[in-house]
């Protein structure tokens, strides 16, 4: 963080510091499909790979989802900072890439990304009401968080067994 306030001094630095996030973060996705595709068809082996992320020089940097492939990686948290810059983004393309990141994201089996990303879009919308526009946005923000909830409960009771990372949780507030 230090050299970062060094070095982001002007806009053309501002800008590429974003084109690297948006370019590492894209990157990130499309390995981590590819790898989940390659499991599925079974090219790469899900034990194999178990094994070598499990070893111990990776210091806990992955964490898997089952026996099913899924795995989870510390530096997912880039793939939510890259979406959002590509989702704000002018350009038309980079919703395409937008999409690709949240399909990513999506498949990381990680609730709090979900949540977190759904309540970015709900408080992005309540901070940018414009008055002609209020009560529309208002309805449809009202809208949006009704299918998210929803959505969210459905996808957390679909996918696994979530007791034991719940029961965690409660300790932790405890």
């Amino acid at each position: 963080f230090v050299f970062l306030g060094f070095y982001i001094n002007s806009n053309i630095r501002i800008l590429k510091i974003i084109r690297l996030i948006k370019i590492s973060s894209l990157l990130l996705a499309l390995t981590y499909l590819l790898v989940l595709v390659l499991i599925k068809i079974g090219l790469i082996s899900f034990p194999g790979l178990y094994r070598i992320l499990s070893n111990p020089s990776f210091a806990n940097e992955f964490m898997f989802r089952g026996n099913e492939g899924f795995f989870f990686y510390k530096g997912f948290i880039m793939l939510c900072v890259g979406f959002f810059f590509y989702v704000f983004s002018p350009k038309k393309g980079d919703k395409i890439i937008a999409l690709i990141i949240f399909l990513a994201i999506f498949l990381t089996l990680v609730r709090g990304f979900l949540l977190t990303i759904f309540l970015s879009f709900v408080f992005y919308s309540f901070i940018s009401f414009n008055g002609k526009y209020l009560r529309k946005r208002f309805y449809l923000s009202i809208v949006l968080v009704l299918i998210g909830i929803f959505s969210l409960g459905y996808y957390i009771t679909k996918l696994g067994n979530k007791n034991s990372s719940d029961f965690t949780r409660i300790i932790q507030i405890d």
